[in-house]
């Protein structure tokens, strides 16, 4: 009878179909089982608590770049905020734009949103609309609207971009902006905030 108490107690334990065995091997592999799901326990703690925790990206960690030619006319520079993770599907970065700079056209799979920090954004999409943003005003892209955002011919302009990642992409780059379609965007977008 004790060796069938011995056995369920190493099925329950899960020490699997030992046969029949002695006492003090049974205490010691129950010991072991439970340090074993005692520490696996602890860990999964650990793994929630590191999954749930607030996390602070320091300004400048993430490294920041000058805006290349083949997809900003004129000076951009870019500072990455904060990277899409496993619980956060988009991205973020300030982006800081001189007079007259502006991004080339493109799409976002998972849409953009801009928020304006400094100055004013122009923005402006494939079908002649174009909008001048001011700080505090928020811009609202959906995906795959062929767009473009810069500052105005007058002051420079500064945004914080939340883009959406889908697939692993965040941008698809296209043309840049022509000289005529960025005068032609910011004349209307001049005549609309009158």
């Amino acid at each position: 009878m004790q060796n069938l108490h011995l056995i369920a107690l190493a099925g329950i334990f899960g020490l699997g179909n030992m046969g029949l065995l002695h006492a003090d091997s049974v205490d010691s592999q129950i010991t072991e089982s439970k340090a074993r799901e005692a520490k696996t326990a602890k860990l999964a703690k650990l793994k929630v608590r590191e999954s749930s925790a607030q996390e602070l990206t320091k300004a400048g960690s993430l490294g920041s770049f000058t805006g290349d030619s083949k997809i900003f006319s004129g000076k951009v520079k870019v500072s990455a905020m904060f990277k899409a993770n496993a619980w956060r599907a988009f991205s973020s970065g300030l982006v800081e734009f001189d007079k007259g700079a502006r991004s080339a056209w493109h799409t976002h799979p998972a849409g953009q949103t801009l928020i304006v920090t400094e100055s004013e954004i122009l923005t402006g999409t494939a079908d002649g609309k174009a909008w001048l943003a001011k700080k505090g005003d928020v811009i609202s892209c959906p995906p795959n609207i062929k767009h473009f955002h810069g500052a105005s011919t007058d002051t420079k302009g500064v945004h914080i971009a939340l883009t959406g990642v889908k697939d692993t992409q965040n941008v698809k780059w296209l043309e840049l902006v022509s000289d005529e379609e960025y005068k032609e965007a910011m004349q209307k977008a001049r005549k609309e905030s009158n």
